[in-house]
């Protein structure tokens, strides 16, 4: 075969110039190369001619005859990137030049010059280093793999947020972080086969065990015959959390209106029948076996009004009565009885000069109770309760549901089996038990911490226990360690105040026939004298008819909520417009229904249902002192 044959077949683009640099020749790759590039019609001049004419400016003739001449100077391969311009797209295309000069008989006689495109490589390297800058800067996790699912690269943001070093996740199977390793290799599998395109969230766990929650975009790129997966994620697991936290508070509120419901009307139901106990009770006298069987009755309607202080705690009608109290003494009394009689033990760690918090001692004793008893059940009474109360100053943007300011932070933990992801997510939700109970103690909990101004949040892993940790606003600082809070104001005093045992005109007014007959029994059997009406309107007018008619009534009892009328509050409002020191009481099936001083109203005190003669003849007790 001739060496002109050879020259033109060379599955590279070639070019061959003497010593002086007058091109010979041009093989058939380096024709092709400059037709793709459109300079095809140059080619048939180029030959006998200075290789510089085929330089398309006077710049890069000069930088390819100082690389040529380099070249005519050493044996060695002399190699060169550049850009070449391409007169048929504005796409950029990159050429890599080798040269090695010819020698024969110990003279340089000419050069052979061979040019390859690198395009694609070029391009790629562009691209990764545009990789490394942008990922260096990105918040969003970059993760770079191979067709087999090998991590190659990634950015900061992953070693950071998957707590892994770059080293460890380089050359990993990316099925090590994944929560679903069999799902994500289907899925992995599915992606290269469609060519990317998928974007949804996605299991992954830390390095730590924790499991996170990834909204993630998988991009396919095929390079050189080779195939890689781009996945670009961004951590979604506190903004999911904080979603399911508002639909789980969505979902107690409206459930607490239907318990506050129920427990209004069964609170009615429970005043019929406890009160006329109680009534017939008085009446029996000492006759046999009765008063005994009366008092067991009204003992349990006594335990069926605590089941209903639960729901209306829960349901947020059972509004705190706050006072500056002293927390670790009433968290260490009460955690104590709740562990009485177990193999449990307390650890406590608690700051010293803890501040004092303004909550209703009543309320807050039974979260403790709820906490600790729930921490004995899961550890089967055997283990170890760690109780820390400590001060805690919450800044501006340090936790976006409580504001700035003061708080007091208690923290249970036991050291039970940990509560499983499916439970977690559902323990505040009002009868969810995995014990057999009302499955209301959390829910109570978590609405009585609520109505304090406070919050609670719980987090466990499997076989590592469980911590509440409960925040509440600290009390205001006082020099002589009281609160700041203004004292309440005194009582109105009484404009007509009886004497010894004189009777009582009292005017009742309830929306219920049954229990205004059941008051107003009560009253007759005490000795007073009673006056029922069903609203506030015929209220106000028999009001007015009896002052003007010179037989005042001395006080009043009035139900908050009236069905279709004016209710007790409005009521009881113009009555004291009329006459200011009139003693007024509220009763409700609602626990206080949402105030929690009655007497800084003006009224003059609150009887909530259900109640019985001892607690009537208690309230109207205060008109005669």
């Amino acid at each position: 075969m001739q060496p002109d044959a050879i020259f033109e077949h060379l599955p590279i683009a070639a070019l061959v110039a003497d010593s002086e640099g007058i091109v010979r020749g041009v093989n058939r790759r380096m024709r092709a190369y400059f037709e793709s590039v459109g300079r095809g019609d140059e080619v048939p001049h180029l030959v006998g001619q200075h290789f510089r004419v085929g330089a398309a400016s006077p710049e890069l003739a000069q930088q390819l005859e100082a690389f040529l001449g380099e070249a005519m100077l050493t044996d060695d391969v002399i190699t060169l990137e550049w850009e070449v311009p391409n007169l048929l797209s504005t796409a950029p295309v990159f050429g890599a030049s080798m040269a090695q000069r010819i020698v024969e008989d110990g003279v340089v006689t000419g050069i052979v010059w061979f040019l390859q495109d690198i395009t694609d490589q070029v391009l790629n390297r562009h691209r990764l280093s545009l990789f490394e800058a942008l990922g260096s800067q990105m918040r969003d996790i970059v993760l770079i793999t191979d067709e087999g699912g090998t991590i190659t690269d990634c950015n900061p943001a992953a070693t950071d947020t998957l707590g892994y070093e770059r080293e460890e996740l380089i050359g990993s199977p990316l099925s090590r972080l994944s929560g679903d390793p069999e799902g994500q290799s289907e899925r992995f599998r599915k992606l290269l086969r469609a060519g990317g395109g998928d974007q949804g969230v996605i299991r992954v766990i830390r390095a730590d065990g924790v499991e996170l929650k990834f909204d993630t975009r998988a991009i396919v790129i095929d390079s050189d015959g080779e195939r890689s997966m781009c996945l670009v994620s961004r951590d979604l697991t506190e903004q999911l959390q904080a979603e399911q936290e508002r639909v789980q508070l969505q979902r107690l509120e409206s459930l607490g209106v239907l318990a506050g419901g129920i427990a209004h009307d069964f609170n009615n139901l429970l005043t019929g029948i406890g009160g006329r106990l109680s009534l017939a009770s008085s009446y029996a006298g000492a006759v046999g076996e009765l008063p005994r069987l009366l008092g067991e009755a009204e003992e349990a309607v006594g335990q069926a009004s605590r089941l209903t202080d639960q729901l209306l705690t829960f349901a947020k009608g059972g509004q705190p009565v706050t006072e500056r109290v002293d927390l670790e003494e009433l968290v260490r009394r009460v955690a104590t009885f709740a562990s009485a009689g177990s193999a449990t033990r307390l650890r406590w760690d608690i700051d010293k000069d803890l501040w004092a918090a303004h909550v209703d001692p009543g309320q807050i004793g039974q979260v403790v109770q709820n906490l600790v008893i729930n921490a004995r059940q899961a550890m089967d009474g055997h283990g170890q309760i760690h109780v820390v109360l400590r001060n805690l100053v919450i800044g501006p943007y340090d936790d976006a549901s409580l504001q700035a300011g003061r708080y007091v932070e208690l923290r249970v933990t036991d050291d039970g089996p940990g509560i499983p992801a499916g439970i977690l997510e559902r323990i505040f939700e009002p009868y969810f038990s995995t014990k057999e109970s009302s499955g209301l103690g959390l829910a109570t909990t978590h609405s009585i911490v609520t109505n304090h101004g406070g919050t609670i949040k719980v987090d466990s892993l499997p076989t590592s226990g469980t911590t509440f940790t409960i925040r509440l606003p600290a009390s205001d600082k006082a020099e002589d360690g009281q609160t700041l809070a203004p004292e309440d104001e005194p009582a109105a005093v009484n404009a007509r105040t009886a004497t010894g045992d004189a009777l009582l005109r009292v005017l009742v007014m309830d929306d219920n026939p049954s229990l205004l007959r059941l008051v107003e029994e009560m009253l007759v059997a005490m000795g007073h004298e009673a006056h029922g009406v069903e609203h506030g309107e015929k209220a106000l007018q028999d009001f007015h008819e009896a002052l003007d008619s010179g037989q005042p009534f001395d006080a009043a009892i009035l139900d908050l909520t009236i069905e279709g009328g004016i209710g007790g509050m409005k009521t009881g409002e113009e009555l004291l417009e009329v006459v200011p020191d009139l003693p007024i009481f509220l009763m409700s099936g609602y626990s206080e229904e949402g105030i929690p001083e009655p007497e800084a109203m003006g009224f003059k005190g609150f009887l909530p249902k259900p109640f019985n003669v001892g607690d009537l003849r208690r309230m109207l007790e205060t008109v005669k002192s």
